[in-house]
């Protein structure tokens, strides 16, 4: 027995044209008949025929017509599903910067972003929310309620872990010291390839907002593993109350918005950050408009004395968001003041300062979410603002030996950034796998001291760092990559050195 199969689509239009044909037929059959001239004998043949044919065609017709219609609808419905499909993706994608925002910067993401999150996840949801449930409901997202009391608590952080592959003589295994790479012809440049495993990195963090009779109060405090023995250290300890930021977080002199994508944990050279004690006052000058002022902590590295601290760092800053992209400035005023080691009691004072701008210009000729992140710093004494020499240390100033005097040095850093993300295909090398937020960054990093006539000729006079990696999110919060890091230091004398390390890394942000 032979049977056919029709399209499910043709049927449906062939049903529709038909009952159509029927329904026009029906209906002029209840007309009265209109007396007409009595036909010859060979219009009485034609007619039949032509009728048939006129039929045939309004059938055809009212087909192709309603078939067309099922083309709309197709396409209409699979542009929903691929609207869909975009909006769950803008959300893994926002939901992940949210959490590196708030894991890097300890502070909570702009307003404008979680509500923009909250607004996808309704628009994109095919099934209606549960409702909450009393203890687990709290104040912020992701926040639960401390029963018996009326205060929220987000716990959060991040579990970090790398495999550091060192190729050549450096000063470190399980990150990149650019400041430690040994010029040739020293003993320590002889040291030959290592492996570390560590997972230093990794944080835990709470975040608490207590209502009060004069408004949201909010504390913060992080810690992470990364000190010498696995030991928890102090990352932030912050009272927040309006526009006012009391403890230890972020300077108000650095940028911690500019988050470019490093895999090392040592971070960039020439990168402007610190953390330190501080009181900061936020005030929005307009909606894309904000400036920052703050007292901090105003301690020095000196080479040949102790710092002596007295008068607080003098900070303001000033950023203009637009779309997506800002410009930040800032300026610091220190006075730096130190004893020799051989005059502990006899104290000299120097003036610092320094000037930073930083940013991220969004870049749209090979990717809408490519940007480039970039930072200048420069000044006089603010060594210890910039992440290579204050790692190294001593570099904010020195006592000139021949006259015991107090000088300042002159640094400068710039760090460029371009990030790129990539079309990933749906159906990985055809097994099934994707690969979501599939992205890379090549990013160079340069830090240079004004040497004195005064200082030893093996003294730090530059640094150059390259690093490019590729790094994927195969489901929300997690990240998985891979960096190869090259690095180049030169001391006053001319002596360079070199090295290079690759770092693989895994890590889940909660």
């Amino acid at each position: 027995m032979l049977t056919f199969r029709v399209p499910l689509r043709v049927a449906i239009a062939v049903g529709c044209a038909l009952s159509v044909a029927l329904t026009a037929t029906f209906a002029a059959a209840q007309e009265e008949p209109k007396p007409t001239p009595t036909p010859t004998k060979e219009e009485a043949q034609a007619a039949p025929a032509a009728t048939n044919a006129d039929t045939i065609k309004q059938l055809l017709h009212l087909l192709e017509l309603q078939l067309q219609r099922i083309d709309e609808q197709e396409s209409r419905a699979e542009a929903q599903r691929k609207q869909i499909e975009e909006m769950q993706r803008t959300i893994e994608s926002l939901n992940r910067r949210l959490a590196e925002l708030e894991a890097k910067t300890g502070e909570a993401a702009p307003k404008g972003l979680e509500e923009r999150v909250a607004k996808l996840e309704a628009t994109a949801s095919t099934k209606p929310e549960l409702p909450p449930d009393v203890v687990s409901a709290g104040n912020f997202p992701g926040s639960i309620r401390i029963p018996g009391t009326d205060a929220a608590m987000k716990l959060g952080g991040q579990v970090w872990t790398s495999i550091v592959q060192t190729f050549d003589a450096l000063g470190s295994d399980d990150r990149f010291l650019t400041n430690s790479i040994p010029v040739e012809g020293t003993p320590e440049a002889g040291k030959g390839p290592r492996l570390s495993l560590w997972a230093g990195p990794s944080r835990l963090n709470f975040d608490v907002r207590t209502p009060t009779e004069v408004g949201q109060m909010r504390a913060f405090i992080e810690s992470d593993f990364a000190a010498d023995g696995a030991v928890m250290r102090l990352r932030h300890a912050y009272l927040q109350y309006r526009s006012f930021i009391v403890g230890q977080t972020w300077s108000t002199f650095s940028d911690p918005n500019a988050d470019y994508e490093d895999l090392d944990f040592e971070g960039l050279n020439a990168e402007n950050v610190t953390r330190q004690a501080q009181v900061r006052y936020i005030h929005a000058l307009r909606d894309d408009l904000r400036l920052a002022v703050a007292i901090e902590f105003p301690t020095a590295s000196i080479t040949g004395g102790q710092s002596v601290n007295q008068v607080p760092d003098l900070i303001g800053r000033i950023r203009w968001k637009r779309g997506t992209g800002y410009l930040q400035g800032a300026v610091v005023l220190r006075e730096i003041r130190g004893e020799l080691e051989s005059q502990p009691n006899v104290v000299q004072t120097a003036v610092g300062w320094g000037l930073s701008v930083s940013g991220i210009v969004p870049v749209r000729a090979w990717n809408e979410a490519d940007r480039v992140v970039f930072q200048v710093n420069a000044g006089h004494g603010i060594a210890r603002y910039i992440n290579d020499l204050n790692s190294l240390g001593g570099e904010d100033a020195i006592f000139v030996p021949s006259t015991e005097k107090l000088r300042p040095l002159a640094a400068r850093s710039v760090l460029v950034d371009y990030e790129h993300h990539w079309q990933a295909s749906a159906n990985l090398f055809g097994l099934g796998l994707s690969l979501p937020e599939l992205r890379s960054s090549l990013i160079w990093g340069r830090v240079a001291v004004t040497n004195l006539a005064e200082q030893p000729d093996n003294a730090y006079r530059l640094t150059n760092r390259f690093s490019l990696n590729l790094v994927f999110s195969p489901i929300a919060r997690l990240d998985v990559g891979a960096e190869l890091i090259y690095g180049v230091r030169e001391d006053k004398d001319g002596g360079r050195g070199q090295a290079r390390q690759l770092q693989l890394r895994l890590r889940y942000i909660f």
